[in-house]
């Protein structure tokens, strides 16, 4: 893999992936089948472990573990909890995006000038077509961390519902409508192209794991988080299944209902439970630039849509 942000998180990614589904798999085979177990189990040992069926005691008072509760289950009830709250809609409201003008001459020469960048990028754009969360999980090594792992799980769930709301009241066509040629390296999703859930999606989980540093953006992980959010955005534009403009706007309804999802009781939890998984951590500093790594450094600009790059991404780093 090309991109030096990703090489970790696709190998979490496959190995968390490979792990996950043997193990579930294997409990839920092993579960299964002794499910299927008959009272002869309680009556045919021999000695003292002998015992009939209805003579072992009955339990009370036990909670089901939040540890075990499915991260993307869970989110869903924490889902349905923010569609209750008022003002959503309105914050996150976008004026319609201008297809029929001369803009779109000018999208779609912004993504053909993208398209020699997809070879280098071919790896990401198509993992991050199937799943992008493990890369934020990797960023802030998730693997243990219940409450971490959940707002992760919430952003893609409720960045998800909101993106969908917004693409059926726009309604609005994908590149490879207007422009064929464009050739796009994935398939083109089932559903319209604006705002861009890719966008609306890794926005909204990185302010909420950012949360959890504060939303400092000196704070190392915080130097990351907004960044990748922009490069998988960026990815979906490289691949031509998305403007430009589907990305920006992706990015501001995240950060338009970031506020009210962590001002939700039961995120504020998360976030101050996956404060104490964070642990004390202490920034010292920047370590030295490699010579390949100078267009990283904070301050340094993109060119412009339409001067030769992608345009700037909202953090720190251009890529």
């Amino acid at each position: 893999m090309s991109g030096w942000l990703f090489t970790d998180g696709g190998v979490d990614g496959g190995v968390d992936g490979g792990v996950d589904g043997g193990v579930d798999g294997g409990v839920d085979g092993g579960v299964s089948g002794g499910a299927r177990l008959t009272h002869s189990f309680l009556g045919r040992a021999d000695g003292q472990d002998r015992a009939a069926m209805g003579e072992a005691s009955v339990l009370n008072g036990a909670a089901f573990p939040d540890g075990a509760f499915a991260p993307a289950l869970r989110a869903q009830a924490i889902l349905a909890e923010f569609l209750a709250t008022p003002g959503w809609i309105a914050a996150s409201t976008l004026p319609r995006r201008p297809d029929i003008d001369d803009n779109v001459k000018g999208w779609i020469g912004d993504l053909l000038q993208k398209i020699p960048q997809r070879q280098e990028r071919f790896s990401e754009i198509h993992a991050q077509a199937r799943n992008f969360t493990g890369l934020f999980a990797a960023t802030v090594m998730a693997r243990g961390k219940p409450a971490t792992q959940q707002l992760i799980a919430i952003g893609l769930a409720v960045g998800h519902t909101v993106g969908m709301y917004w693409k059926l009241k726009h309604n609005s066509p994908r590149p490879a409508q207007f422009y064929p040629g464009l050739l796009p390296v994935v398939p083109t999703p089932p559903h319209p192209s604006y705002p861009s859930n890719h966008a609306l999606q890794s926005y909204l989980i990185a302010n909420l794991l950012g949360r959890i540093y504060g939303n400092d953006n000196n704070v190392t992980r915080m130097k990351v988080l907004r960044p990748l959010a922009f490069r998988i955005a960026e990815n979906r534009e490289i691949a031509g299944v998305h403007f430009r403009k589907d990305s920006d706007a992706g990015r501001d309804i995240a950060d338009a209902i970031a506020p009210l999802l962590a001002d939700m009781q039961a995120v504020k939890d998360l976030i101050a439970t996956a404060k104490t998984e964070l642990g004390p951590v202490v920034d010292l500093g920047e370590p030295p630039h490699p010579s390949w790594g100078e267009k990283f450094k904070a301050g340094n600009k993109a060119p412009a849509i339409g001067q030769g790059g992608g345009g700037q991404g909202p953090g720190v780093i251009e890529t």
